[in-house]
C-alpha cells in the first residue's frame, strides 16, 4: 500500500487542488498535468463511488434532450461518444438501441422520426451506423420479446455502452498520475480559505485521523451531489446552487430469448424513457428521476421507484413479465444538476456550469463544477483547465486529451499477447479491458505466484493477481474498493459476497490486516450492499440475507 508523504505535501504550493474524484475530477486532474500544472487531487471516500458509479453505463448523446430544444448539449455529448469511442476503445463499445412504437406512445412515428434524423444530422463525424426505421413486421423479428399487440414500428439507432464506469475514473486517475499528478483517496476536505495570492485546504486522512494543511493558487470543487455541501467549507458560506435528482435502477438476470439489443422503453406513467440493456449476464432495467433532498451518502432505490421500472418494462414485454423477486440488486445515485424551479426533473438541463467567484480583495477565484454527466467529463474537463489558465495568466495550452489513448483497442493492447497463457480467453480479454498495458504487470504476479491466476468466483472473469494489484498499484483500501471499482467481482449475482472471504485473506498481508480487521472487512462489506444494494423489500437469496 502507498504511503502519503504528509510533510512534502504540505510544504509545496500547487497550482491546482481538485475536491472530489468522481469522472469529472479525475477527468480535470489528468487534462491539468498533461498541460503542466502542478495538480493534487482529493477524494474523501473512493474514486468513482458515487455518482459516477450510479449512471446507466450508456456513452451517449441524450436523444431525449432535443424534445427540450438542447441541440448544442445533444451535438456536444455526440462529439464527445465518438472522442471516447477512439481514446477508450478497449472499454468504450457501440450499442445497438431499438425504440419501440405503440399506439398508446406519447411520441408517435412521424416524431420519432424526426427526431432520429437530428441525432443523426447533428452526429455527421460519427462512425456508428444510422438509424433505421422498422415496420411492426420488422421489429418483432429482431425482438420477439415485445408486445405484438398495438405496435406501430420502431426506430433502431446506435450510441455506446460502458461496462465499468468506475473502471474509466481510475483510468483517469492512473494517467494523470503518469502525467506527475498526486492522487489521494480517503481524503476529507474540512476547511477552505482563500487569501490574497493563494488559498489553503485543511483535509483529515480518513484511514489515520491526521490532519493537514495544503496550498494551491487554485481550488476545484468538483464533489457532484456534494457541490454546496463543500461551499459550505468557506466563509462567508455561499447560497447553494444545486438541484439533485435521484435515480435507481435495477439488475435482473438474462431470460431465454430476452431482448438481444438495448431497448428504449417510454414509461406508462409518465413519457420517461427506461432501458433494457444487456450488461454482462444481466439487463440493467434503469432510470427513474425524482428530485431528492436527503442524505447523500445513504441515496437507495425505493419501493415505488421499483414499481415503476417493472410497470414501463413489462407494459412492452410479451409473455415475460419481470417482478420483484427477479431483481439480484439495485443501484443508485444522485444527478447534480443545476438549481432550477422547474417541477418536471426532465426538463431540468444536463448542461454543466463552471461557476468562478472572486472574493473581495483577493487576486484568487473559486470554482466550482455544477452538473456535468457521464459522456461529456472530457469536455467540462477542457474548458474548466481554459478558465483556470486565464485565471493564473500562465498562457494558453492546448488540451491534449482529444487524442490522448486512454485504452486501445483490445487486439491492438501490446499486453494482448503476454497475457494470453495460461489464462483462458475470455479472462484474457477482460483484463486487457480493464489494464491494457499495465495488464501485464498482472502476468508478473502471476509468475512469482501462480495461484494468483485462479478466478475469484465462478461467473466473473477476474483472477486472485487483480486483487493483490488493487492494493500494491491502484489505492485500494478496502473490500468495496476491489468488489465494486476495482474489478467487476461486485457485479457478480451475489455482489460479491460469496468471494469476500478469499479476497480479504489474499490481501490481508499486503495491507497489514489480522484476523479481527478480515472479519471487521467482510463485515463492512457486507453490511454495504444490505443497506444500499438490495433493500428490506426485495426478495434476497440466501447468500445476501444477513447471518444468524
Amino acid at each position: 500500500m502507498e504511503r502519503i508523504n504528509w510533510q512534502q505535501l504540505e510544504s509545496e504550493v500547487f497550482d491546482l487542488i481538485i475536491i472530489g474524484g468522481g469522472i469529472n475530477g479525475a477527468g480535470i486532474a489528468l487534462d491539468a498535468a498533461l498541460r503542466g500544472l502542478r495538480v493534487l487531487l482529493v477524494e474523501k471516500k473512493d474514486y468513482g463511488s458515487g455518482t459516477t458509479s450510479a449512471s446507466t453505463r450508456l456513452i451517449h448523446g441524450g436523444l431525449r434532450y432535443l424534445e427540450y430544444l438542447e441541440f448544442g448539449l445533444v451535438r456536444e455529448s455526440l462529439h464527445e461518444r465518438e472522442i471516447l469511442l477512439k481514446t477508450a476503445a478497449g472499454m468504450v463499445h457501440p450499442l445497438p438501441i431499438l425504440l419501440p412504437i405503440y399506439d398508446f406512445s406519447r411520441r408517435g412515428p412521424l416524431l420519432i422520426r424526426l427526431g432520429m434524423w437530428l441525432y443523426d444530422l447533428l452526429s455527421l463525424d460519427k462512425s456508428l451506423p444510422a438509424h433505421r426505421m422498422l415496420s411492426a413486421a420488422e421489429t418483432l423479428t429482431l425482438e420477439p420479446q415485445l408486445r405484438p399487440q398495438q405496435l406501430r414500428g420502431a426506430a433502431l439507432y446506435y450510441d455506446s455502452q460502458i461496462e465499468f464506469p468506475e473502471r474509466l475514473c481510475w483510468l483517469l486517475i492512473r494517467h494523470a498520475r503518469r502525467a506527475g499528478a498526486v492522487a489521494l483517496n480517503y481524503c476529507r476536505a474540512v476547511h477552505q480559505e482563500t487569501g490574497p495570492t493563494m488559498q489553503r485546504l485543511e483535509v483529515e486522512d480518513l484511514e489515520t485521523g491526521g490532519r493537514f494543511r495544503l496550498r494551491a493558487r487554485i481550488i476545484i470543487n468538483a464533489t457532484g451531489p456534494w457541490v454546496d455541501e463543500v461551499r459550505q467549507l468557506r466563509r462567508p458560506r455561499p447560497a447553494k446552487r444545486l438541484q439533485g435528482t435521484k435515480g435507481s435502477h435495477i439488475v435482473v438476470r438474462q431470460w431465454p430469448d430476452g431482448p438481444r439489443h438495448a431497448i428504449y422503453v417510454e414509461s406508462p406513467v409518465d413519457g420517461r424513457p427506461i432501458f433494457i440493456i444487456p450488461w454482462l449476464h444481466y439487463y440493467l432495467i434503469g432510470t427513474t428521476d425524482l428530485i431528492y433532498r436527503d442524505r447523500l451518502d445513504e441515496v437507495v432505490i425505493s419501493e415505488d421507484e421499483v414499481e415503476y421500472l417493472l410497470r414501463g418494462v413489462n407494459a412492452i414485454l410479451n409473455g415475460h413479465q419481470v417482478k420483484k423477486q427477479d431483481i439480484l440488486f439495485t443501484y443508485s445515485g444522485v444527478r447534480p444538476l443545476p438549481a432550477s424551479r422547474k417541477t418536471n426533473t426532465a426538463a431540468i438541463t444536463r448542461r454543466y456550469k463552471i461557476l468562478m467567484e472572486r472574493p473581495a480583495g483577493s487576486r484568487q477565484a473559486t470554482v466550482d463544477i455544477i452538473g456535468g454527466k457521464l459522456t461529456t467529463y472530457r469536455r467540462l474537463a477542457e474548458d474548466t483547465v481554459d478558465k483556470i489558465l486565464r485565471l493564473l495568466e500562465t498562457g494558453r495550452r492546448r488540451s491534449q486529451t482529444r487524442e490522448y489513448t486512454l485504452l486501445p483497442p483490445l487486439n491492438e493492447a501490446p499486453a494482448s499477447a503476454e497475457i494470453s497463457q495460461p489464462l483462458d480467453a475470455s479472462t484474457s480479454r477482460h483484463l486487457l479491458a480493464l489494464y491494457g498495458d499495465e495488464a501485464k504487470n498482472l502476468m508478473a504476479l502471476v509468475r512469482e505466484q501462480p495461484e494468483l491466476a485462479h478466478r475469484i468466483c465462478p461467473d466473473r472473469p477476474d483472477i486472485l493477481a487483480q486483487a493483490v494489484y488493487a492494493v500494491t498499484h491502484e489505492q485500494a483500501r478496502h473490500l468495496e474498493d476491489i468488489c465494486l471499482r476495482r474489478t467487476s467481482i461486485g457485479w457478480s449475482a451475489d455482489m460479491g459476497l460469496s468471494a469476500c472471504e478469499t479476497i480479504a485473506r489474499c490481501i490481508a498481508s499486503h495491507l497489514g490486516w489480522s484476523e479481527a480487521d478480515i472479519a471487521a472487512e467482510i463485515s463492512r462489506y457486507r453490511n454495504l450492499i444490505l443497506r444500499k444494494h438490495i433493500p428490506d423489500f426485495l426478495p434476497a437469496h440466501d447468500v445476501l440475507k444477513p447471518q444468524t
